[in-house]
């Protein structure tokens, strides 16, 4: 068992996410549902089945807030 088989590399993470930057791919990568872990300078890595492991989570909405300006607030 080789551990470079076994993840993507730097370049397939990008090709898959579609992202050249680490802080861009980890927000694909959640958008898609595919689990990572982080190096310790941040960059994703993705394990190669992938596939197997994605989680099938429905996109959430974001809740939204109402604005209040301080001026208005008591």
């Amino acid at each position: 068992m080789n551990v470079y088989q076994d993840f993507l590399s730097p370049e397939e993470v990008a090709i898959i996410t579609e992202r050249k930057q680490p802080k861009r791919q980890i927000e694909q990568l959640n958008k898609q549902g595919i689990q990572f872990t982080k190096t310790a300078r941040g960059n994703p890595i993705v394990r190669r089945d992938y596939a197997n492991t994605q989680t099938k989570r429905p996109a959430q909405p974001k809740p939204k807030v109402e604005w209040t300006p301080n001026v208005l607030r008591r």
